[in-house]
């Protein structure tokens, strides 16, 4: 069962503005799943660790890229960083062409990499400018347990309602952020007895969070 990711938003509004797509982190964290599934419908793919495939990539990446033509996605590409400079050229040739015919410019390649520093140094070399990069982690708890959702705040709000209320602004910010969290979670307080519920859920998280910022600054 695929699990949806809370990065996809960021990765599909990439895809509407870069040409290369960089998506690194350490192994099983689900970046070539969720490259696959985001892309993999209209995107060809080919992975580094098919010893043929790097094999090639590492004598002859110009020849690998003329094989494995775009739209790509590139998995593990920090074992053959010489694919990197090619890379760069088919872009700039190919956003050079789009600029001749007034045509709109596409996403190109998605890459992965499990090993960050390689495949950063060889992005700051060669395709700085040219990709959007992200670095994916492992799942959250909330992606395991499928929430998702976004918490809006006033400010102007809550330090007024710290001041009519005897709070200080710190405490009564925290107190809406978990608010606004409880309820991603599915917890309510607008039906019998739910408004007590969620005070009790909002006293105890407070109550954590007090204790470890004491302990942490103590």
């Amino acid at each position: 069962m695929y699990i949806t990711r809370d990065i996809e938003k960021s990765l599909k509004e990439a895809a509407e503005s870069f040409q290369v797509i960089t998506i690194y982190g350490s192994r099983q964290t689900g970046k070539t799943t969720t490259a696959d599934r985001l892309f993999g419908d209209s995107f060809n793919f080919v992975t580094l660790d098919d010893p043929d495939e790097l094999s090639l990539a590492l004598s002859n990446p110009k020849g690998f890229l003329e094989i494995h033509k775009w739209p790509l996605i590139i998995d593990e590409v920090q074992k053959a960083p010489g694919l990197l400079n090619v890379i760069k050229m088919i872009v700039d040739e190919q956003l050079r062409n789009w600029m001749r015919n007034n045509e709109e410019r596409k996403l190109m390649y998605v890459l992965t990499g499990s090993n960050q520093f390689e495949l950063q140094q060889g992005i700051s070399e060669s395709l700085a400018g040219r990709t959007a990069i992200f670095d994916m982690a492992g799942l959250t708890q909330m992606e395991k347990k499928g929430i998702s959702g976004d918490v809006f705040i006033s400010l102007d709000t809550v330090r007024s309602n710290a001041i009519l209320l005897g709070k200080t602004y710190d405490n009564e910010l925290m107190r809406v952020i978990i608010h606004g969290i409880l309820h991603l979670c599915g917890v309510d307080d607008k039906g019998p007895g739910e408004r007590e519920i969620m005070e009790r859920h909002e006293d105890e998280a407070l109550a954590i969070e007090n204790f470890v910022s004491m302990h942490v600054e103590g």
